[in-house]
């Protein structure tokens, strides 16, 4: 995802991840890329913390996201596959 993100956004600064269990019976997980260009009281916690913003709908995934899923998709379906490809190897 870092790969990802510096290659689209100079500005890319780091990853934030956040696994979560409380609520639900299972775990689930949240990544999400952080970038210098945000302000620095929202920069330094959670996401969450920009309230209702986050949620409107001019941030909202649509076709201008396409190519980044799909570059996100394409690096993590390599990450994988190195992965099972090694433990098949060893085993």
């Amino acid at each position: 995802m870092s790969k990802v993100c510096t290659e689209n956004d100079p500005v890319f600064l780091r990853i934030n991840y956040e696994v979560l269990g409380n609520a639900w019976q299972h775990l689930h997980g949240h990544v999400r890329a952080r970038y210098s260009w945000e302000v620095e009281e929202f920069r330094v916690g959670p996401v969450y913390l920009y309230g209702d913003e986050r949620t409107k709908e001019e941030y909202a995934l649509g076709p201008a996201h396409s190519p980044l899923r799909a570059q996100l998709a394409a690096a993590l379906f390599s990450i994988t596959a190195d992965a099972y490809r090694n433990d098949e190897s060893s085993g």
